[in-house]
């Protein structure tokens, strides 16, 4: 299929968000705990409408709660129910700290339970959890409760009818150069004729035909026409790339495709094409890496892109990232380790 006839639709899903989410409620001794209770009625202590300031909880409205009780406590998350995101508890657990240089002992599992709650407009589910203290993991040497919650969200697809609509205009190539790739199938990896052997860094060796790779690569052309690298003896070396983006490189040079796919050989082949100003090459290879752009490989991605002058694969990431900043430096740690890796992608969301 040629560039030129790109039309592009797509189905967008985001990958789910797990969030871990966690409070401490630090106590005096359980015992005046208890004792405060009973001489103003048993009734229990409330950390009402507490809000969690990062991860993507930030960005929506919720609302915990904590009750201590004489030997229970209990916890509640309102959660809201909107058409296109979906939020769920996952787990809830305890944690009794009962000294500040030690480990706390194993998590305690809270049972919850959940309804659905209308305020004035909006819906929310409401989870609340139970857990006793039947096992006397709580005693008078805690001195800190730690509530941990696991949060999953989920955002509904969205369809976009005309996805990178301007991309296809960015990868054009003149006609001239269209015209100029494959046509030589038989000549492919054949020794008939063959003037020159390409070897690559894992000493795989390959023949090839300095007319055709002159007329379809500048840089080849360049480098028989000033003998260098090797092209004096007919042997070029070639230590920057693999036997197999090699022979694809090859392949779509002699043939006009390329067979074997995936990510990594498409990074690999992105580059060589860069270096070797096969233009069309480096079309291919930039469409299905941006095809295959996720928040796991996005900044990755941006970082080739820049090093490779793989504009559209920039943009494209760029884009994905900003969609999904909750997901990728949900808190400030995380935010930093990620600035400091990709500062470059950090300036370009400031900017944007």
């Amino acid at each position: 299929m040629s560039l030129e006839r790109m039309n592009t639709s797509a189905l967008e899903i985001k990958d789910e968000l797990s969030g871990e989410f966690s409070w401490d409620f630090k106590i005096p001794p359980r015992t005046r705990i208890n004792q405060n209770m009973s001489q103003f009625g048993n009734g229990g202590f409330v950390f009402p409408d507490l809000k969690f300031s990062t991860g993507f909880l930030a960005h929506v409205d919720h609302k915990l709660s904590f009750a201590i009780y004489a030997n229970q406590v209990n916890a509640f998350l309102q959660l809201p129910i909107q058409h296109n995101k979906k939020l769920e508890l996952r787990t809830a657990t305890l944690e009794f700290f009962s000294s500040p240089f030690r480990l706390p002992g194993p998590r305690q599992e809270l049972r919850f339970v959940y309804d659905l709650i209308h305020c004035e407009e909006n819906v929310y589910t409401r989870y609340a959890g139970i857990w006793t203290n039947d096992d006397a993991s709580w005693d008078d040497a805690v001195h800190m409760i730690r509530l941990n919650l696991s949060v999953v969200c989920r955002e509904r697809g969205e369809v976009i009818p005309y996805a990178n609509e301007d991309i296809a205009n960015k990868f054009l190539v003149g006609a001239e150069e269209a015209v100029r790739l494959g046509g030589f199938d038989d000549m492919f990896l054949s020794g008939d004729l063959s003037d020159v052997m390409l070897v690559c860094g894992d000493n795989a060796e390959f023949p090839a035909h300095r007319f055709l790779l002159s007329g379809k690569s500048p840089v080849f052309r360049k480098m028989f026409q000033d003998e260098g690298k090797g092209a004096k003896e007919g042997r070029i070396i070639l230590e920057d790339i693999s036997a197999p983006a090699l022979k694809e490189f090859l392949r779509f040079l002699y043939c006009g495709r390329v067979l074997r796919w995936g990510n990594p050989l498409f990074q690999e082949l992105f580059k060589f094409a860069e270096k070797f100003e096969v233009q069309m090459l480096k079309n291919v290879c930039e469409r299905n890496l941006i095809d295959g752009l996720g928040v796991n490989n996005a900044a990755e991605m941006y970082r080739l892109g820049e090093m490779h002058n793989g504009v559209v694969l920039q943009e494209q990431a760029l884009k994905i990232i900003a969609k999904n900043k909750g997901g990728i430096f949900p808190d400030a740690s995380t935010l930093k380790q990620f600035s400091d890796r990709y500062p470059e992608i950090i300036f370009e969301l400031l900017k944007s």
